[in-house]
């Protein structure tokens, strides 16, 4: 059963398994048993099962439906749960090939159409220290001549870091999916959780597939977010075999069947959407081990490798968010990524707006238009920096690129500590980049005047700063003191001819977005600039078209040309393994290397391996993916040499 990624937020990713019968990830698996009448608990861990030798007894489930409602539901069996060694009586010596793995005749299996099969193994916390043991043995026996399209299910474990076990690879390509067989005495221990899935991706390839058996509904968008693909409907079973038993959170207290799916589709439909995120804060709001969760997932996993470049508005409405991995690219970039032009002699800091982008706001065009008014042709000397929660410094050039254009956050006037650290942290490296004898000025009040000058105070900036009185920064008693303050702190400065603006605000994109010095190499002086940033721009370089602003998204698309151009300059390269190609899709078996900096989204330049330019186009998946993946579409083609 080969498994291929589709669509990736964070960790999460939709993915479309081929087998017998296909589905799209994340899906739900629909475990049977072996049957023992001796054991009146129905429904426990995957590992801790009912055994009954000789005989299957699959998907049996019309006894345990209790309501009207779950009577609708009819599933048929898609896993196959085996007991454990222990339970069979075996060890692991008696492990001499696959077929001693079961305790049927493996041939039976294979006529219950159930492409997948748990691979049998104890509780976590027997023989853990064989386990590395266990694993070169799966590695090592003979796969059972079985349908190609049957799949196996492995269990991993926690494994405590003092038993020092090292993971062996899966080279069995009969394992389809690993199942997380601790996860459901972890829900409330989020930073083992954590701990455990940062285990697991570090040695399985992403081709595998991830089963999490018996969460609540409420975990669903979280754990989904963090790469699970599998889920099954354990959990709401259990809460109807012996409800008084289970300690769930208030929101699974009348779990049905019907709502775990819910929010199951809920949960596709976000990540479709690469709105996963959003849903994912939504329900932590509602638990606190699940905000915890939340937190510690952005502290501690690289969750900005797989989320997009650009998506849709980000809803920043607490704390999470400004954490959250659009907002921490963005800041991260613009400290390593933005450097102002040479051209630039002097420096406005503006407070933002609710408009986006803010130079389509009220505020933003009486700021611009005293702006105009006071420097007059020096204005193309000048840079507009806005400060904003929770993104910290945003350079006018940038205010188009994603999330900078795309973010909303409640206004209340009051700015948290969280978001006075931020801006602080930001403003410091900024300043960092603009020579002392560059000439400030700052028209912003409140939370922003104070950071703004605490930190210049501190590092030794002069700076000419708004009176601290002022109420209202439209009104016209501010905007002349604007304007005053403009003509004091810029008397001195030389005028640039305005076609220096545009090629500026190009530039500064394409180093945002390929790296730093990439925008001279691919933006020459002598390029051809048509159209307005607001409904977008076309650059043409000698009769030929070069690139494009999308104001949608604010990045550019690139030509052949302008890969060529940009070749020896950028990270954004990747390397196919052919000469030609073919079609409107690369797929990522023939990815040869990719850089680790790509991300969904992103434009990318496609070589040869003797580095000849074969063709750009748009990454559906980060670099890393584009490299381990074996399976499913890669890079999506706009021009390619023909």
């Amino acid at each position: 059963m080969a498994f291929e990624i589709e669509k990736c937020e964070g960790w999460g990713r939709i993915g479309r398994a081929f087998g017998k019968e296909g589905f799209i990830t994340p899906n739900i698996v629909n475990p049977c048993f072996f049957d023992d009448s001796s054991h009146s608990q129905f429904f426990s861990l995957p590992t801790s099962v009912k055994c009954q030798i000789n005989e299957i007894q699959p998907g049996s489930r019309s006894s345990f439906l209790k309501t009207e409602e779950d009577r609708n539901f009819s599933f048929t069996p898609s896993c196959f749960t085996y007991p454990s060694l222990q339970m069979q009586g075996k060890s692991l010596e008696d492990i001499t090939c696959f077929d001693d793995l079961f305790p049927i005749d493996i041939s039976k299996i294979s006529i219950q159409g159930i492409s997948f099969h748990l691979l049998p193994w104890d509780l976590p916390t027997i023989h853990l220290d064989r386990y590395e043991k266990y694993l070169k043995k799966i590695n090592e026996i003979d796969e059972p001549k079985l349908n190609d399209q049957m799949k196996f299910v492995l269990n991993i474990p926690l494994i405590p870091e003092k038993l020092k076990i090292k993971l062996p690879r899966i080279k069995s390509t009969k394992i389809a999916a690993v199942c997380l067989g601790d996860i459901s005495s972890l829900l409330t221990h989020p930073s083992l959780l954590i701990k455990y899935l940062i285990q697991i991706r570090s040695w399985i390839s992403p081709n595998k597939m991830l089963y999490a058996p018996a969460i609540p509904s409420s975990y669903i968008p979280i754990l989904v977010y963090l790469g699970v693909d599998l889920l099954d409907l354990f959990f709401p079973e259990m809460n109807k075999t012996n409800p008084a038993k289970q300690s769930t959170p208030i929101l699974e207290q009348e779990t049905t069947n019907r709502s775990f799916i819910d929010v199951l589709q809920l949960t596709r439909k976000a990540l479709a959407s690469s709105k996963l995120r959003d849903l994912t804060r939504i329900y932590a709001n509602s638990y606190p081990p699940l905000k915890a969760l939340l937190r510690i997932s952005d502290s501690q996993l690289p969750l900005e490798e797989g989320t997009p470049l650009y998506s849709h508005t980000l809803n920043c409405t607490d704390e999470t968010d400004f954490n959250r991995p659009e907002v921490k690219r963005f800041r991260e970039r613009i400290k390593a990524r933005y450097h102002p032009s040479t051209l630039i002699t002097g420096f406005i800091f503006l407070p933002c707006s609710a408009k986006k982008p803010y130079s389509q706001s009220r505020s933003h065009n009486l700021f611009r238009k005293v702006i105009r008014q006071s420097l007059k042709g020096k204005r193309h000397s000048i840079e507009e920096i806005i400060l904003t929660s929770p993104l910290g410094v945003v350079p006018r050039n940038l205010e188009y690129s994603f999330p900078a254009a795309h973010y909303d956050i409640p206004v209340t006037g009051e700015w948290s500590q969280i978001e006075r650290n931020h801006l602080t942290l930001d403003l410091i490296g900024f300043l960092t980049k603009i020579k002392p004898s560059i000439p400030l000025v700052g028209y912003v009040k409140g939370a922003e005047r104070e950071i703004l000058e605490a930190i210049c105070r501190q590092k030794n900036r002069p700076i000419l700063i708004l009176n601290q009185n002022t109420k209202s920064l439209t009104s016209k008693d501010a905007l002349n003191e604007f304007s005053i303050l403009l003509k004091e702190a810029f008397l001195n400065i030389s005028i640039t001819p305005k076609i220096a603006t545009q090629l500026t605000f190009l530039r500064t994109i394409a180093d945002f977005q390929f790296g730093k010095g990439c925008g001279s190499f691919l933006i020459p002086n002598n390029v051809r600039i048509k159209g307005r940033k607001e409904l977008g721009l076309r650059v043409q370089l000698n009769g030929e078209h070069l690139l494009t602003f999308r104001p949608e998204t604010g990045y550019l698309t690139l030509s052949l040309s302008a890969g060529r151009l940009l070749l020896n300059h950028t990270r954004n390269v990747v390397t196919f393994d052919g000469q030609k190609i073919k079609g409107s899709t690369i797929f990522a078996k023939a990815i040869i290397k990719a850089d680790s900096e790509i991300r969904p989204n992103d434009e990318v330049l496609i070589i040869n391996e003797n580095g000849d330019l074969l063709a750009v186009g748009v990454s559906r998946l980060s670099g890393e993916l584009l490299v381990k993946m074996k399976y499913g579409k890669g890079i999506s083609i706009r021009q390619k040499v023909r």
